[in-house]
């Protein structure tokens, strides 16, 4: 399940939940979080780290494990 909001500035938030048992790696494209372009820097929210690159529009949520998260910001 992902929810994802916009902040301004060219900035949107996204969480992904893994509500399920088992780990799973979800791919998010940009058009799907109503972003304009193909590239974006993501940052993690919890780390303030590099969530991961945008390549061609899309981005990987990466293992996220079974009843845990990933939220991210994207900024383009």
């Amino acid at each position: 399940q992902v929810w994802a909001k916009p902040l301004g500035q060219g900035k949107t938030a996204a969480l992904f939940l893994n509500g399920g048992s088992t780990e799973y790696t979800a791919s998010l494209t940009l058009k799907e979080l109503n972003i304009t372009g193909a590239t974006a820097k993501v940052t993690d929210v919890w780390t303030g780290e590099d969530a991961g690159v945008v390549a061609n529009g899309e981005w990987s949520t990466g293992v996220v494990p079974g009843m845990d998260s990933r939220f991210v910001v994207f900024s383009s």
